[in-house]
């Protein structure tokens, strides 16, 4: 099998198919999941840039990680990485034929999504990876909720009150045993959820401290900041991921009390050398152009304080490209509020209608980069499905790839 056969036979099976069959398909395939460790990523933003930052620091130690990232992308063998690195294409396509050749004997269709998941598994038990970090998948039925209990999980990002959705979730692989979270600093509210579904497995809980962290310089090619009076610096532009980073190394320093060796150098190695493409990611600072993979209405105030704590080297003009007429309101109302003015908005949604609609891609760059000048800042943001695509078009534009 080819990897483009792969994706298709992958694209091709149905998203929902009732009740789930996960179990039957991996054992199947010779169950992989009981020989892996793993810890899960939940929360409600900020779950990929926290894994890559814990894969980025591993991969500099001895220890062997995969992680799983969700939701698939459009290019899936990259949404399956070990030690930092995507498997090749001849990996993927080898474990998906043997995942399609095992189910032609079987009497029954599981979905897409447990699918991937056991291709996932056993690209990593052929890897002999010794932890694994499983990203939830909020896009749909996530079937790594049927896999057996993670040792630890890490909640990323304020859980918004209103989201039972994330809660329950929580509540389900938490009361199946579950050591120990790693959290984000919550709402009061959510706070009391969290800490009432811990005690009740008697599961040891864990919170990031905003008071413990200390930004000391932000520029466009990176961060410098102390944590518990620890020096760091980020290779990340914006204040915004360093909440994720307190995450990154609580989580860190919970590994090694579960016997990972991860020496303190390694964490600062790992975060100073760490890329995250589409998370403030500058392509470049003159016409100054940004793309962000900022989604969440909770997150979007937070990404905009970002490009104001930047004063004069931010234009106040915005080219703005979005996916939703949601989205769109939302930017307007945060980036009004910070005195930006909203020159042009580019989007692919019909219903946008304050919008300049694009169908393709290469529309967007060129009507885009014909409209930018000095006194202007493109900002594209959106899901990770919507921006990437655009962020490899402009690239190319540019000359950059």
């Amino acid at each position: 099998m080819t990897y483009l056969n792969a994706k298709k036979y992958l694209s091709s099976a149905p998203e929902q198919v009732g009740e789930s069959r996960l179990t039957d398909l991996l054992a199947l395939v010779g169950n992989p999941q009981k020989r892996i460790k793993y810890l899960r990523l939940a929360g409600s933003n900020g779950k990929t840039v926290c894994g890559q930052m814990l894969t980025a620091v591993l991969s500099k130690t001895s220890n062997k990680v995969g992680f799983l990232r969700m939701p698939i992308g459009e290019e899936p063998r990259e949404n399956i990485l070990i030690n930092n690195e995507a498997i090749p294409f001849a990996d993927f396509a080898r474990l998906v034929d043997t995942v399609k050749q095992t189910l032609l004997s079987s009497d029954f269709t599981p979905t897409r999504s447990e699918i991937f998941l056991t291709v996932a598994l056993l690209a990593f038990r052929e890897r002999n990876c010794g932890l694994v970090i499983i990203e939830s998948d909020h896009y749909g039925n996530d079937p790594s909720l049927n896999l057996p209990s993670p040792f630890a999980a890490i909640i990323c990002g304020t859980l918004p009150d209103s989201d039972n959705a994330e809660i329950n979730r929580i509540r389900a692989f938490v009361s199946r045993g579950i050591e120990e979270i790693i959290s984000a600093p919550q709402s009061a509210n959510a706070y009391k959820e969290i800490t009432d579904i811990c005690y009740s497995a008697n599961c040891r809980l864990t919170l990031s401290s905003r008071n413990a962290l200390t930004l000391k310089k932000c520029t466009f090619t990176g961060t410098d900041f102390s944590y518990k009076g620890e020096e760091y610096r980020l290779n990340v532009c914006g204040s915004f991921q360093l909440l994720n980073a307190t995450i990154a190394i609580e989580a860190l320093e919970m590994l090694s009390r579960k016997g990972f060796e991860i020496a303190s150098s390694a964490i600062k190695e790992g975060l100073s050398k760490l890329r995250l493409a589409a998370k403030f990611e500058v392509l470049s600072v003159s016409p100054l152009m940004i793309v962000d993979s900022t989604h969440s209405p909770s997150a979007i105030p937070t990404m905009c304080d970002t490009l104001s704590e930047f004063g004069d080297a931010v234009p106040k003009k915005v080219l703005l490209c979005l996916p939703s007429s949601a989205l769109i309101s939302e930017y307007k109302n945060a980036l009004t509020a910070r005195g930006f003015t909203i020159s042009e908005i580019y989007s692919c949604d019909e219903s946008a209608s304050d919008a300049i609609l694009f169908k393709r891609n290469k529309d967007f760059v060129k009507r885009g980069l014909s409209s930018i000048d000095k006194d202007t800042v493109l900002l594209i943001s959106g899901d990770s499905r919507f921006v990437l695509p655009l962020r490899h078009e402009l690239l190319n534009a540019l000359g950059m790839i």
